[in-house]
């Protein structure tokens, strides 16, 4: 129960232009740094469905990584890193 409300919370976030994001481990890219953190570029806009007439905002987001790498995440692989 409490794994199934932590998951909730986490899909319930919002991500905004040059926010500072760590991507956790159900993901992997080879080029991905070791601390797994980076800053939201833009969120990536496709045509989804063959009815859209113009591309949509999808819940894919291109992220900065601190490697220097520019790499695409969806939002359920992104949780914020808190400023400590």
């Amino acid at each position: 129960m409490a794994q199934m409300k932590k998951m909730s919370m986490k899909m319930n976030q919002t991500f905004n232009k040059g926010d500072f994001v760590r991507i956790n481990e159900r993901t992997h890219d080879d080029r991905m740094p070791a601390s797994r953190m980076g800053h939201l570029i833009e969120r990536v806009s496709a045509a989804v469905h063959y009815s859209n007439r113009e591309p949509v905002a999808t819940h894919i987001w291109s992220v900065f990584m601190t490697n220097g790498q520019e790499l695409r995440f969806h939002e359920m692989y992104m949780e914020h890193v808190d400023d400590v």
